[in-house]
């Protein structure tokens, strides 16, 4: 079974989009958390202020009654003053055992001997937030209120699910907008790397006259560049190697036919089978042999680049194989081969390329074509 292996896109896309991801969920995460203790706090410090409000009204009341008996059995009481706190709309109920009208927590109202006067049956949590009910500056009760630690009513649920919808509407609409501009991006980074890429497919086909254009001064600008100086080279290369071949053909003409004449003159009793005609077969023999190991050199070398021996070489005796070897050629054209020659001309370089000189030099007269 084959599976999916995505190519260098594929792989920056992934890695660039994880990691988009991975910060996107940390960041919602961190932010659910923040918002739901600012929540929570924002309801504790409400409760708080409510809490406040019913310990001074209840100990108004206290002052004009004189005691207790007025709230024995009246919750009814007690929840009209928390109406004149806070109005409250038919959406926002309570959950089920809730006190109404604005409060978020289960509460009691305790007197001096923390008998519970209003509140529910559950027993007051010692955790909870109190609020003594004073008169005259004694303490004759208190307001006990429950820990926040979840929401209870409606409205505040509502709300708390809308921003948690909200949240994660953002993060989606996030991860989208990450993956477009994650694609872009990736495909914009690798851009330069799919031409090269291109560009060395086309240079192992042997198209040489490819060429990438630098779109940047960074690392990948510089590897186009030096991805162009590569081609550059090559195209030169095998121009050179097309026109040391084209040389080579014509030298190995050259030669061939010094030998062909020499061999007809021979043949036909011009020129007479002497040393001096041997030598002049010979060289050519030594040329045409010089030219097949050139040809051997060239097969072998990546770089196009002929082997040079220097050393110190008298021009004198080469022009003169040269010139005895061309000699029979110009007399068939009606012509007389003559050099006016000193005793000696040295100079540092190749036999036989020198030898080779002389020689196109010498076949590429217009005379002899």
């Amino acid at each position: 079974m084959k599976f999916w292996r995505p190519g260098i896109t594929g792989k920056l896309f992934l890695a660039i989009f994880a990691t988009c991801i991975v910060l996107l969920i940390s960041m919602h995460w961190r932010w659910r958390i923040s918002f739901e203790r600012g929540f929570i706090d924002y309801i504790k410090h409400g409760n708080e202020q409510r809490l406040q409000l019913l310990s001074d009204a209840l100990g108004e009341q206290y002052a004009q009654h004189g005691n207790w008996r007025f709230l024995r059995n009246n919750d009814r009481f007690v929840f009209q003053i928390l109406r004149s706190f806070e109005h409250d709309n038919s959406e926002d109920k309570p959950g089920p055992g809730m006190p109404p009208h604005g409060w978020r927590t289960q509460f009691w109202v305790v007197d001096q001997n923390k008998k519970v006067l209003v509140g529910p049956r559950a027993p007051i949590p010692p955790d909870g937030t109190r609020r003594p009910i004073l008169v005259n500056g004694a303490e004759v009760g208190a307001v006990i209120a429950s820990p926040v630690e979840r929401l209870t009513r409606n409205t505040d649920i509502n709300f708390d699910k809308q921003q948690r919808q909200t949240s994660w509407l953002i993060v989606a609409l996030a991860t989208l907008l990450a993956a477009l501009a994650t694609f872009l991006l990736a495909r914009g980074l690798l851009a330069p790397v799919k031409r090269l890429v291109d560009g060395t497919h086309k240079l192992a086909a042997g198209d040489f006259t490819t060429r990438v254009t630098p779109t940047s001064e960074d690392e990948l600008g510089k590897l186009a560049q030096d991805f162009n100086q590569l081609a550059s080279t090559l195209e030169k290369n095998q121009q050179m190697r097309r026109d040391f071949m084209a040389d080579i053909s014509h030298e190995l003409r050259t030669p061939l036919a010094v030998l062909r004449g020499e061999l007809e003159a021979i043949q036909d009793g011009v020129r007479k089978f002497t040393p001096e005609t041997v030598a002049s077969l010979q060289a050519e023999v030594g040329t045409l042999t010089k030219l097949v190991d050139d040809l051997h050199q060239l097969s072998m070398s990546d770089e196009g680049a002929l082997a040079y021996q220097k050393a110190p070489v008298d021009l004198i005796p080469l022009l003169e194989v040269a010139g005895g070897a061309f000699r029979e050629r110009f007399a068939s054209r009606g012509l007389k081969l003559q050099f006016s020659l000193p005793d000696s001309i040295t100079v540092f370089g190749d036999r036989d390329r020198l030898m080779q000189l002389f020689n196109n030099l010498l076949g590429k007269q217009p005379a002899l074509h």
